[in-house]
């Protein structure tokens, strides 16, 4: 793979499979770890700390947010050059099991050993320890579920137990990633870097919301997270009906092809399969289908930027569960979908002795296509820039690079989102 598709993709590090740098975790927003620092820590430290927590509990709720903060870190930290090589083989096939999640694990082990060792300059070394980390993290998938089992990472640690590991990786470093093998090395940090995705490409978000939606819902209350890549929350119900709760997520995702959507999509599914595993009842959860929401219509489009579609598509899966504290069985409904440079995801619960599935699931797909056409979305920084353009235009949510004060009508309500130039 050529390098410059690597940082691509890596740069857009949301586009990675299988639940690696999606949504936030479902209720919380700060990875919470054993060893939480009692005072203010660095960056550095803290990508050492989670590195350490994903190795233990790479199925952590919080996992996912671990795994988006690190890789953004690593790849705008000036500090820091991690070289990505395949030192295990198992990068050469984006859809296979875990792709992303060893991806992630490879270059925070790499990091971790530079930062906790910097007069180790020996890049076999770094390697080693970027395959080390995904071992014991590989371990833990492994006890969990056989479903994991990943044949190389199996010989990988047998080459550990055998003590021929670092000499497989120097090996592997030479054939694939050297200079004279021929092939082209990615080395993060030593190429001019694009702006970091927030605090560079974002640096200001206004989502302004209704607090009805025509369908019947009210706002209840907003939850922002601790980290500024999992945007804020918020609840609405039914005025007098506490059968069941709407949770709207807006967090940024910037802008994304349709294969990434789809991968995005898929890994939401996936988190729920992971997380509700054993609250899950009757029957499973359902298979992943899509349906048209319309967007705000009448909004004339000013030069520069891309025109507005009529609708965008959202993704949609069910199932039901006991829930962990009343002992009461809900059916939940997720529909995700991707609009202005935000990932905005609903997860509905309703009351079983209230709605059947088929209900919720209808009710969850109409307050979603009641609620969008009634959201705003604009957002500036270096997205707004010419250089950041796409075939001349701006990204659809992009407003410009200087900051905004939208007006907030009666009726609605702001969320403001401010990124500020990453340390």
């Amino acid at each position: 793979m050529a390098a410059n598709a690597w940082l691509h993709r890596l740069a857009l590090g949301i586009a990675l499979p299988l639940a690696v740098l999606t949504a936030p975790a479902l209720w919380a927003a700060e990875p919470k770890t054993d060893a939480a620092p009692a005072q203010a820590e660095t960056d550095a430290a803290k990508a050492v700390r989670y590195t350490r927590a994903l190795e233990t509990a790479p199925l952590a709720d919080n996992a996912l947010e671990m795994r988006r903060w690190l890789l953004r870190w690593i790849l705008e930290t000036p500090d820091h050059t991690v070289l990505v090589c395949d030192t295990l083989g198992t990068l050469d096939d984006e859809n296979a099991p875990l792709y992303g999640e060893l991806l992630v694990q490879m270059m925070g082990g790499n990091v971790a050993w530079q930062i906790e060792h910097p007069q180790d300059t020996d890049e076999v070394s770094h390697q080693l320890a970027g395959a080390r980390s995904v071992l014991k993290m590989y371990a833990v998938y492994l006890a969990n579920d056989p479903k994991w089992k990943v044949p190389k990472l199996d010989a990988a640690i047998e080459r550990e137990r055998n003590g021929t590991l670092r000499e497989h990786v120097a090996q592997r470093l030479a054939d694939e990633c050297s200079e004279e093998s021929g092939r082209e090395k990615v080395a993060l940090g030593e190429q001019s870097p694009p702006p970091p995705f927030l605090g560079g490409f974002l640096r200001e978000s206004h989502v302004i919301y209704p607090l009805k939606v025509p369908t019947g819902w009210v706002m209840q209350n907003e939850h922002r997270y601790d980290e500024l890549e999992s945007g804020a929350s918020v609840r609405f119900q039914r005025e007098g009906d506490a059968s069941g709760w709407m949770d709207v997520y807006f967090y940024p995702i910037g802008a994304i092809n349709k294969q990434d959507l789809d991968r995005l999509a898929k890994a939401e599914r996936e988190q729920l399969v992971t997380v509700w595993k054993d609250a899950a009842t009757g029957a499973p959860l359902s298979a992943l289908d899509t349906f048209s929401v319309p967007v705000k219509g009448g909004v004339s489009t000013p030069a520069g930027r891309q025109s507005r579609p009529e609708a965008i598509t959202a993704y949609a899966a069910d199932f039901t569960y006991k829930h962990r504290n009343n002992g009461r069985r809900y059916h939940s409904v997720l529909v995700f979908m991707v609009d202005r440079l935000y990932a905005i995801k609903l997860r509905y619960s309703a009351d079983t002795e209230k709605l059947s599935r088929k209900q919720a699931r209808k009710e969850a797909e109409s307050f979603a296509r009641s609620l969008l056409p009634e959201v705003d979305i604009l957002s500036t920084g270096k997205c707004g820039s010419p250089s950041m353009a796409i075939d001349d235009q701006m990204a659809d949510g992009c407003v410009g690079e200087d900051p905004i004060q939208p007006v907030v009508l009666e009726g609605r309500r702001e969320l403001r989102f401010e990124y500020p130039v990453p340390r």
